[in-house]
């Protein structure tokens, strides 16, 4: 496998560990979703993955373009895409518009009842079209760009929590979402 293929997969095993069974890999996070790092390590020298140490991770971390995971005192978390409970801080009010790529098989639903986070703990939108377009296109050849009236459903007292690269809600109504384009 390449040294690219070694990182990426590197990334969907943190991403799966830490998002969604960090049991699988005896880690017990914290409220945040924090795992001490040399835990995740020693781990790691258990899977596949041994070669990758802290270094490693960093370099993941830097070269990956995308903000998926954050390292703070010695410990690490994902910043999104939870299926566990954690709290999840970070509450801000959002820009006017954000956006959200899905399936064109789900708009009907999702314009009658709403973004609901499906298998996870909040819906994930995208500050600009070209990244919910990128994040759609993983789910179809053809995916549907979906605006959110994210400042109207704040007001009307929906939250919203900045991840970084995503915008986390747990909701969206019907009444804030329109079909772009």
């Amino acid at each position: 496998m390449s040294l690219k293929g070694r990182y990426l997969s590197l990334s969907k095993y943190l991403s799966y560990i830490l998002r969604h069974d960090p049991g699988s890999a005896c880690l017990s996070p914290d409220e945040k979703g924090f795992v001490p790092l040399d835990q995740l390590i020693l781990h790691l020298n258990d899977t596949e993955h041994g070669w990758a140490g802290s270094t490693d991770i960093k370099k993941l971390m830097e070269d990956s373009g995308r903000n998926r995971f954050e390292i703070k005192d010695g410990k690490i978390r994902a910043l999104y895409g939870h299926s566990i409970d954690i709290d999840i801080e970070g509450k801000v009010e959002p820009p006017e518009h954000l956006y959200h790529g899905t399936s064109p098989e789900f708009l009907r639903s999702i314009l009658e009842e709403g973004l609901k986070p499906m298998r996870r703990n909040h819906v994930h939108c995208s500050r600009k079209k070209e990244d919910a377009y990128q994040v759609g296109i993983r789910h179809h050849p053809e995916p549907v760009i979906l605006l959110v009236k994210s400042k109207e459903a704040h007001e009307d007292g929906i939250d919203f929590y900045d991840r970084g690269d995503v915008i986390l809600t747990p909701y969206v109504p019907p009444q804030f979402i329109e079909k772009e384009g």
